[in-house]
């Protein structure tokens, strides 16, 4: 069964970076990049100061929310998450490595999502700071760019003949 998401207002919209700062670890576009052709899934560590924005990512994100994936003020990606959130030290059996990959064996906190869109060169939000962020303020800038390009998306899908599923 296929369903248009295109009109369901309980679609919520976030910006998250994929960052490994506890690690003191050099970090580009090109392994956030990586981690989501490779895996397809965002995630998070496990780190005391930042508890409320985990909690965020496993108990108010949901599926089918946008998420626009972020390297500082560059954008990356454009999401739609696909699953539910899962801590990957409770249940090995979602683990998608065979062997480690220290690219992503630090995001103990992981969702499944669909890569929408690839942002394009020089495509950035004034918000860079924060690991995850749910855009609450729709006439907020950042929250303005994020949703400007969903609907991008879902403009060249229509125009495809095709759409966002729900899932």
């Amino acid at each position: 069964m296929v369903v248009d998401v295109s009109g369901i207002p309980f679609q919520e919209f976030w910006h998250m970076q994929l960052s490994q700062q506890h690690m003191q670890q050099a970090w580009s576009v090109l392994d956030v990049r990586q981690i989501l052709e490779k895996y397809h899934f965002i995630g998070l560590a496990d780190w005391e100061e930042k508890k409320g924005q985990i909690k965020d990512f496993l108990e108010a994100m949901r599926v089918n929310d946008i998420v626009a994936i972020k390297h500082g003020q560059a954008l990356v990606a454009l999401t739609q998450v696909i699953g539910g959130a899962y801590d990957i030290r409770k249940d090995r059996a979602l683990c998608v490595t065979e062997k480690e990959d220290l690219l992503v064996d630090w995001m103990h906190y992981r969702r499944p999502v669909k890569i929408l869109a690839w942002a394009g060169e020089g495509q950035t939000i004034p918000q860079g700071r924060g690991t995850l962020n749910k855009c609450i303020n729709p006439g907020a800038e950042t929250s303005q760019i994020i949703m400007g390009w969903y609907e991008e998306v879902q403009e060249a899908l229509k125009a495809k003949g095709e759409r966002v599923i729900l899932v």
